[in-house]
């Protein structure tokens, strides 16, 4: 999670507006992540998801959060 906090603090020190969301790992991989975070994931312009259990890469929250021009 220090990473998730790093980035955070970063992002804010440039002067960014930045969110962290922490979930638990799902107890399988690619599984989709709470509704919560899938909505969230869709009104950002830049999402990065770091993980060391089960990343987001192949879920369809994923998918749907890239914009075309990504």
């Amino acid at each position: 999670m220090w990473l998730g906090y790093l980035c955070l603090g970063t992002i804010k020190s440039m002067g960014g507006e930045a969110n962290l969301i922490v979930m638990d790992p799902p107890e399988q991989r690619a599984a989709e992540p709470p509704v919560t975070v899938s909505a969230a994931m869709k009104t950002v312009n830049v999402c990065i998801r770091v993980s060391d259990k089960a990343p987001l890469v192949h879920t369809t929250a994923r998918k749907e959060s890239e914009r075309p021009w990504a």
